[in-house]
């Protein structure tokens, strides 16, 4: 993950994430295979006052079988 400050109040992140997963099965019955996949993450935060942050958040990982996307939202407050 790679974070870029874009002035004092903005933030930009992008990354790349790796995931592997082993053969699913019930009972010796195969319900998906093993397998990898490659995702990307972006996300943006943005200081709305001080000690007060917003982040967005979205995560994109296709793989053959499916697709398995997020998106977050967060609002931080420090104390």
């Amino acid at each position: 993950m790679v974070y870029f400050a874009v002035n004092p109040y903005v933030s930009l992140n992008v990354g790349v994430e790796y995931k592997y997963k082993s053969r699913d099965s019930i009972d010796d019955t195969l319900l998906a295979p093993l397998g990898s996949s490659l995702g990307y993450t972006f996300g943006i935060g943005y200081e709305i006052k001080p000690k007060l942050i917003f982040f967005a958040n979205t995560e994109i990982f296709p793989t053959s079988q499916y697709t398995n996307n997020s998106f977050s939202l967060m609002l931080s407050y420090r104390i």
